[in-house]
């Protein structure tokens, strides 16, 4: 969880800010208004996903573009070729959606 204190450009002293996100969970001082600290709240949301998602690269067989459609939504897609016998794509997923696809037989995973 991240705590986002907003309007920070509101504040007239800011001297008691640090002491007051000492009360929250991972909190983060912005203000979308002067896009103060925004590229920070990006770093904090990016971190926080990063363990949650396996890079891979994998072969796909032809004709499961619903899977290509997958992990374009769920996904990251780094690069995809589509290669005479097979798709192959590099990508990062969700571990969750990674260990779910582990059995499908239409897919086979880079050594």
């Amino acid at each position: 969880m991240i705590t986002v204190l907003n309007k920070i450009d509101l504040l007239e002293d800011r001297s008691w800010l640090e002491q007051l996100k000492g009360h929250f969970i991972n909190p983060v001082a912005v203000s979308a208004k002067l896009k103060e600290n925004l590229g920070l709240l990006l770093e904090k949301i990016e971190d926080s996903f990063s363990g949650r998602m396996i890079d891979t690269e994998i072969f796909l067989k032809h004709g499961r573009m619903d899977l290509v459609d997958l992990f374009y939504r769920e996904g990251k897609v780094k690069e995809i070729q589509y290669l005479q016998k097979a798709i192959k794509i590099k990508l990062s997923l969700p571990k969750i959606i990674f260990h779910k696809l582990l059995n499908n037989k239409d897919i086979e995973e880079v050594n």
